[in-house]
């Protein structure tokens, strides 16, 4: 409908169908991103995470992950924010405070009643 429009409106800037992209993110629980190789499965290098907003860094992150890569550090603040965190460095950080984990199961059917 709106292609339609534009090319009846504007037809110099109408186009196909419109295509859609979508940068897929996710968000690590202390909303660091994740560069560094698995603990666990040789060569395999992990870049992800974040607090939903990784696309702004994707111009500059590359340059860290080459560095990751090649096995060199980024800075001893980047690598401990940047590595692979184990249960007992979430618990340091504090993450978690804010409500208990739990599964949906769990959750009682009246939200307000634990207030």
């Amino acid at each position: 409908m709106r292609s339609r429009l534009i090319q009846r409106l504007l037809p110099k800037f109408a186009r196909g169908e419109p295509r859609w992209r979508m940068c897929w993110d996710n968000h690590t629980p202390t909303e660091d991103l994740l560069l560094c190789e698995h603990p666990q499965v040789k060569n395999l290098f992990i870049i992800t995470g974040g607090s939903f907003n990784g696309y702004k860094f994707m111009p500059n992150i590359g340059k860290y992950m080459i560095n990751i890569l090649k096995r060199q550090s980024n800075g001893t603040e980047m690598d401990k924010a940047w590595g692979w965190k184990s249960k007992d460095d979430l618990k340091a950080s504090n993450w978690g405070l804010i409500t208990e984990r739990m599964e949906l199961n769990d959750l009682d059917e009246n939200p307000t009643s634990n207030l």
